[in-house]
């Protein structure tokens, strides 16, 4: 998993650690199960970039994953941050 932090303040090293345990947790093993994975390119500010991989990346259902998958476990794991989850190139 590629992960960077723009800007590496403490507190945006310890948001970053906070939602990599979140994907580890909850949204891997989600998308594992069908094949699928999610790489963290970066976090800059509330902006959560990521890229859909394996299965995950060529599925016609990518972007409802990522809506009702991961930003709603985003959501629901940190509800006062409210960060924004991207796709990424």
């Amino acid at each position: 998993m590629k992960k960077t932090a723009s800007k590496k303040s403490p507190k945006s090293s310890t948001l970053l650690r906070k939602i990599e345990k979140v994907f580890k947790d909850r949204i891997r093993p989600m998308l594992k199960a069908d094949g699928g994975d999610v790489e963290i390119l970066s976090l800059k500010g509330k902006i959560l970039t990521i890229r859909l991989v394996g299965a995950c990346g060529s599925c016609p259902y990518g972007l409802m994953t990522l809506q009702y998958g991961i930003q709603a476990n985003i959501d629901e794991a940190f509800p006062k941050e409210k960060i924004i989850v991207q796709l990424g190139d």
